[in-house]
């Protein structure tokens, strides 16, 4: 990728420098929303989040989430499962919480880029690697 030709006014950074990696950890117990996101409620088809369940039906630590936060699906990333929060909750541990940092991407560019076949397929690379 970084033999990429850009645009002159563009510059390569890394994911790191655009998004911030939320990684609260919370035990579902204890968690104060009645909001729990599995990897099974992520849809391939929307950015949105359209069904739930509830922090009492999940055991062991999971992701907390804020409003605005994107919510993405790592395991088996091929899936391209994602949704932008649009209320606080927690979610599976196998999930990546991700935070537009919003002097360098817009937050609401964000999902689009997460579901684009560049940033699809170096996710799937890097998942192979570490298996």
């Amino acid at each position: 990728m970084t033999s990429q030709i850009l645009k002159p006014d563009w510059k390569m950074v890394k994911f790191g420098h655009i998004v911030q990696n939320v990684s609260v950890r919370i035990d579902p117990a204890e968690a104060e929303t009645d909001v729990y996101v599995g990897l099974e409620h992520l849809d391939p088809s929307t950015i949105h989040l359209r069904k739930w369940g509830h922090p009492s039906d999940v055991t062991g630590q999971k992701l907390a989430f804020k409003k605005g936060d994107v919510v993405f699906g790592r395991r088996r990333a091929y899936q391209r499962k994602l949704a932008v929060a649009e209320f606080d909750g927690i979610c599976s541990a196998h999930a990546m919480v991700v935070r537009a940092k919003p002097k360098m991407i817009l937050p609401e560019f964000l999902p689009f880029f997460l579901q684009s076949d560049m940033f699809m397929n170096r996710a799937i690379v890097s998942a192979r690697r570490k298996t």
